[in-house]
């Protein structure tokens, strides 16, 4: 199975068969511009984050450091010998992380 962005972020049109330029610049953004400090600083809600360790869009380690520096309610894990398809790969470890982080909340 390979994760679709463009239909799970819906900037495909299944009429067309074409994705949505000014959706899919929203769903790029934010692989160009990140959130600034602040807002990151402001989400004060538990939270679980997982990531690949061999994520490509973007450095899955230095994402984690900026979550931790700035996030103290999010729990961060990055899951080994996986990318960005972390849940597809890695099914049993992603549902026990999510599992037990919902037990703890």
């Amino acid at each position: 199975k390979h994760y679709r962005v463009e239909l799970a972020r819906r900037i495909h049109n299944e009429k067309t068969k074409r994705i949505s330029p000014l959706k899919g610049m929203k769903v790029l953004r934010k692989f160009f511009w990140p959130m600034p400090d602040a807002e990151l600083k402001a989400f004060s809600r538990p939270a679980l984050l997982i990531l690949g360790e061999e994520e490509t869009l973007y450095d899955p380690k230095t994402a984690v450091k900026r979550v931790e520096r700035l996030m103290p309610n999010v729990e961060a894990h990055l899951i080994e010998g996986v990318g960005h398809t972390v849940v597809y790969d890695k099914p049993e470890e992603v549902n026990g992380l999510i599992e037990a982080f919902l037990l703890r909340e």
